[in-house]
């Protein structure tokens, strides 16, 4: 499968599609509250970053995401990421795990920490085989969180 990846970091007029488009992805891999919330509160969010995996065709499809944002000055956040269904085994979320990984090593962050759900085995294994290592759990709303973490130095 063909595919690109493009690099968001504002509210630009070019970003708009790939936005409108991520926010209905979220809908779909996770529910519509999750997408509202997301749309609500990107923009309040320090130097946010969206990876989007889209078809080179035009219009473009877009086949994926990666989102995260600044957690602390040398720490990035990967908030959340997915691929539509018809479009997974094809390396698209571990390509943009690369992609995100690479540009928070250029903007000088020497971590990456995200957090996850016993709900989502398929993203904890590729986070694992992607050098991150657990440092933690936390419990949300009753649910266990495992919080993991992947030195970029």
């Amino acid at each position: 499968m063909r595919f690109k990846i493009s690099l968001f970091t504002s509210l630009s007029t070019g970003a708009e599609f790939y936005l409108a488009e991520t926010y209905k992805l979220i809908g779909e891999i996770f529910d519509a509250e999750t997408a509202q919330k997301v749309e609500r509160t990107l923009p309040q969010r320090l130097n946010w970053a969206l990876w989007v995996a889209h078809t080179p065709m035009d219009p473009p499809q877009v086949l994926g995401f990666k989102l995260g944002y600044e957690l602390e000055r040398d720490k990035f956040y990967s908030w959340m990421g997915g691929v539509i269904p018809t479009a997974r085994n094809y390396g698209i979320a571990s390509e943009l795990i690369f992609a995100q990984h690479e540009w928070a090593k250029k903007q000088g962050y020497r971590s990456i920490r995200t957090k996850t759900t016993n709900q989502w085995k398929n993203m904890m294994i590729l986070n694992l085989r992607n050098g991150f290592d657990v440092v933690g759990c936390e419990d949300r709303e009753g649910q266990t969180r495992v919080i993991l973490e992947k030195n970029l130095a």
